[in-house]
């Protein structure tokens, strides 16, 4: 669907299973990946994703999976504990704690497998960008969704 700026490649996938199809992946397929040159542009790329996925969901009627609705989840708890800072600051310590945790046990499974241990300090940051990105990204896509406002402007145009 080219009224989709970003996910087109999943709304795709999502009509080919609706329809009976499956899909199949190969190790035998080649292509090239060229990551973005910052971490700035990395999170703009996941927050446009995450913006358009709400559209996707609307579009078919079918929810996202747990994987894609995880990171949505994590802002919200993000923005809640720092809500409750005044009054109670174990909920933000108890989830920057455990989201610390596994940020560093993520970079060390990537780093390990890529056998890039010279990555290993810049990878949570690079995971957290993703994450945040595409939660609050998400938020803002079912903001715009639920308020049946054409997608905003600023998430019309592709970033680099």
């Amino acid at each position: 669907d080219e009224a989709l700026v970003r996910n087109q490649d999943d709304e795709h996938n999502l009509r080919l299973r609706l329809a009976g199809g499956r899909i199949w992946q190969s190790g035998a397929i080649q292509s090239v990946y060229h990551p973005r040159n910052s971490l700035r542009h990395l999170f703009a790329q996941q927050r446009q994703y995450g913006y358009w996925r709400p559209f996707v969901v609307k579009k078919h009627g079918q929810p996202g999976s747990p994987r894609q609705l995880v990171p949505a989840l994590f802002v919200a708890a993000l923005l809640l504990a720092a809500l409750l800072l005044p009054w109670a600051a174990w909920p933000a310590a108890a989830l920057l704690l455990l989201y610390g945790g596994y940020l560093a046990l993520a970079s060390c499974a990537a780093a390990r497998a890529a056998g890039a241990w010279g990555l290993l300090w810049r990878l949570p940051a690079v995971i957290a960008a993703f994450h945040i990105g595409y939660g609050w990204g998400s938020w803002r896509g079912l903001w715009d969704v639920l308020r049946a406002r054409s997608p905003a402007s600023g998430f019309a145009k592709i970033t680099r």
